[in-house]
């Protein structure tokens, strides 16, 4: 096997158009532009994948004693128990659901980029929205994506692909019926 045509240390596996050779897969990743390398097979546009991990955040211990946050989480965590109740979801549409908030809230993504997506999970989005929009407009945005972050940081913690995180704030939380009323 070749040699790497860009660093010349590690072994060339892919073939590069650009390079006129093999590159290794570290220097294929560090190097890539979208100008020159979208119809490559190796090439995946940089902003489909976010780094939701990056975001700043409420710790789980930080939000227990905080009653504001422990308030603001219970409206978030009771509307998803709400739509779940409705849709029969898993944690996997949940936690799109909170992805889909902190594009909204944190990246500042396009309404429709986001609302468009698969269904089930942007019906989830808009009402976990609205809830936040009518009860909390008034709570910095800086709050408000550090609170969906940390209740996704649960939601993924406790989740093992099923029900597991629905099934815990089901039996806490419960759903969100109306201002201040929880079932």
């Amino acid at each position: 096997m070749a040699k790497c045509v860009i660093c010349k240390s590690r072994k060339g596996k892919r073939q590069c158009q650009v390079k006129n050779g093999f590159v290794c897969s570290l220097c294929c990743g560090e190097n890539r532009l979208k100008e020159t390398c979208h119809a490559c097979i190796y090439y995946k546009d940089s902003s489909s994948k976010r780094k939701y991990d990056d975001i700043p955040m409420f710790t789980p211990q930080e939000i227990a004693n905080r009653d504001d946050l422990i308030e603001y989480s219970m409206v978030i965590e009771g509307t998803l128990c709400a739509f779940d109740r409705m849709e029969k979801t898993s944690d996997a549409t949940i936690l799109k659901i909170l992805e889909k908030l902190m594009d909204d809230f944190y990246f500042n993504d396009d309404f429709h980029k986001i609302q468009n997506q698969d269904e089930p999970a942007s019906k989830g989005y808009l009402q976990v929205k609205f809830a936040i929009e009518k009860n909390y407009s008034h709570v910095p945005a800086e709050t408000i994506v550090k609170l969906i972050h940390g209740i996704y940081y649960v939601a993924k913690r406790r989740s093992m692909g099923n029900r597991e995180y629905l099934d815990f704030i089901h039996q806490f939380i419960g759903e969100k019926i109306m201002p201040g009323l929880y079932r």
